[in-house]
């Protein structure tokens, strides 16, 4: 019986520790505004941002936006890239910089807002607060600021996320009927009724990525999901990566990780085919 009790005390107060690292990582004072070298407003007037690359690096997109505007000729294409569920970080912005070099503009928003989790359970708080108003208007905010970038052609736009920007991205390219393409990796619970679809797949194609030990990968409702895209319009690709489960996706593992590396390839492929 003391034993049991012990057990239980201890258990309890290694839940009680990682309780209070969550809030300490998420009211810690961690930020990702020092990440922001681009900003616009809200609807009511407060700021947001988010990080502005091309395929000369940052500082050479915000050379171009000073000089104003320029033929419609010389606009190019753009990607609209969300984050994971812990914030806009650095590996944020090595992601963005790397989509940038194949001839982007690349605008990656923060989406929390400006806090930035360091560890997976106040990455989990951060998401879990952010209301689906909220996050559509600051979604909706960031596709405008990218159209009015003199450079970017408003009508050769994809959104690209990962984790929780991967379910981000479908749930924008279901609103947006102006996308030209629309790729999620382990964006969480697959599609599984018509009317969630809205406009996925009508304006442009889509590219849905899981690791294959993924609990949403597995089922019927990846396979309702597939059996939805395949009613659309436009191609679509639904691919399932071996060996790769949750989230998969970072700097880290795409270079040293074979389904990332997979995924990461996946993606520039598609922004390739949909906006070239």
């Amino acid at each position: 019986m003391r034993t049991v009790l012990v057990v239980t005390v201890t258990l309890v107060g290694l839940l009680l520790l990682i309780a209070a690292w969550a809030l300490l990582d998420v009211h810690g004072g961690a930020t990702s505004r020092t990440i922001w070298n681009h900003t616009w407003s809200s609807l009511r007037g407060s700021e947001l941002g988010g990080y502005l690359t091309g395929p000369d690096g940052p500082d050479a997109v915000a050379a171009r936006i000073n000089l104003g505007r320029v033929a419609r000729e010389a606009q190019g294409p753009a990607v609209l890239f969300l984050h994971e569920r812990d914030g806009l970080s650095l590996d944020t912005t090595v992601l963005a910089d790397s989509l940038a070099a194949d001839g982007f503009v690349v605008l990656a928003p923060d989406l929390h807002r400006g806090r930035l989790a360091m560890g997976r359970p106040g990455a989990r708080i951060l998401a879990g607060r952010i209301h689906d108003e909220r996050l559509r208007h600051d979604l909706d905010r960031a596709v405008i600021e990218l159209k009015s970038i003199p450079f970017v052609n408003p009508g050769r736009i994809a959104v690209v996320g990962l984790g929780f920007g991967g379910a981000a991205a479908l749930d924008l390219g279901a609103r947006d009927a102006t996308l030209s393409g629309v790729a999620a990796v382990a964006p969480g619970p697959p599609v599984t009724a018509e009317r969630e679809m809205g406009r996925l797949g009508r304006n442009g194609p889509v590219l849905v990525a899981y690791g294959a030990r993924d609990r949403y990968a597995r089922g019927s409702d990846l396979e309702t999901f597939e059996t939805l895209l395949a009613k659309r319009d436009f191609p679509y690709v639904l691919r399932t990566l071996e060996n790769a489960r949750g989230s998969f996706v970072s700097v880290d593992t795409i270079r040293t990780r074979a389904p990332a590396q997979e995924a990461w390839n996946l993606i520039r492929a598609f922004l390739q085919s949909a906006l070239y």
